[in-house]
């Protein structure tokens, strides 16, 4: 069975204020490194279900076969319909 592969659009540089980058976004599902959030995994929580979104960690076997730090955040809007 052929698995599908979403293209991770990877953003450059820090996000300081993670809530409102969120607040700014209209994409419903967006892949960051764990690295590029200021803060830790309590208060990105926090932040990220203050601006509507879920968020999980995982391991993104893609950047780990080519040897790069691959530890990243899933934000998936919890409506998907954003006003």
């Amino acid at each position: 069975m052929k698995q599908n592969k979403t293209k991770i659009t990877e953003y450059k540089g820090t996000i300081k204020n993670l809530y409102d980058f969120l607040k700014k976004t209209t994409e419903n599902e967006i892949v960051i490194r764990t690295t590029r959030c200021k803060g830790g995994w309590h208060d990105n929580e926090f932040d990220a279900n203050l601006a509507g979104f879920n968020i999980c960690r995982f391991i993104n076997e893609e950047m780990r076969e080519r040897g790069e730090f691959s530890e990243c955040y899933r934000f998936t809007r919890k409506n998907r319909n954003p006003r």
